[in-house]
């Protein structure tokens, strides 16, 4: 059974129920366009019209209404804004979400979209292609070749396509190496005051370190919380 949250906040959402009605007529119909959806989220989100549906937060209405998780729906947002952003610098916009996605690695710095978007067009064009026109994998193999270019981090340093970024990193004395005899337990044995190395049985400490970080929305690994760009896929978060 879905449970409502009733929104307590003093806030007051800057849409009127009619004008609700019709943004969520037009996620409805995201099949027919990502861009109309991804915009009528945005709208949505910006102006708390969750809050007319009993709701506090975004996150908490899109899975219910439409039964997303928050990345799925910041995902059609972000692609609703590269299509606007193809559609200025190239004349037109992707046909499907999909390319929009991969051209979402080139559009974080909006004054440099518009040069590097150029750039993505014109080498489709080489292949019979548009960015109107072309597949996800062609437009990713394009893009891998400007990222050296376009994921700049702000401190000087670049992502390069296919690189990483170092992972989480804790401490040196994290680690699951018993001090007494060196070996990778399998398993721990539950001890008067604790708990137990599973191969000599001296005893150990064993427990959960809380590690603040979070998640890439390209593809959901995790990240340091002040993280540049992506370990994984090398975006700029």
């Amino acid at each position: 059974m879905t449970t409502l949250t009733v929104a307590t906040t003093a806030d007051k959402p800057d849409v009127t129920t009619r004008e609700m009605d019709a943004l969520e007529k037009r996620v409805d119909t995201f099949l027919k366009s990502y861009v109309d959806a991804g915009l009528a989220l945005r709208d949505i989100k910006e102006k708390r019209g969750y809050l007319l549906r009993g709701f506090e937060t975004f996150e908490q209405y899109a899975a219910d209404r439409f039964g997303w998780e928050w990345r799925q729906a910041q995902r059609m947002i972000a692609g609703a804004n590269v299509a606007l952003l193809c559609e200025a610098a190239v004349g037109e916009k992707p046909r499907v979400e999909a390319v929009a996605r991969e051209l979402s690695a080139i559009t974080a710095d909006e004054k440099k979209a518009t040069g590097l978007l150029k750039k993505v067009q014109a080498g489709l064009k080489k292949l019979g292609k548009t960015i109107a026109t072309a597949t996800a994998n062609e437009v990713k193999r394009i893009v891998e070749t400007l990222l050296p270019m376009s994921n700049g981090n702000g401190n000087g340093h670049t992502a390069k396509a296919g690189s990483t970024a170092p992972a989480l990193k804790l401490p040196d004395w994290v680690h699951d190496t018993c001090p007494h005899c060196g070996a990778t337990p399998q398993s721990y044995q539950r001890v008067l005051d604790g708990w137990g190395c599973g191969s000599c049985q001296q005893p150990v400490l064993v427990g959960v370190m809380a590690v603040t970080f979070m998640v890439c929305s390209y593809c959901d690994a995790p990240v340091a919380a002040d993280a540049d760009f992506c370990p994984k896929c090398g975006e700029a978060l």
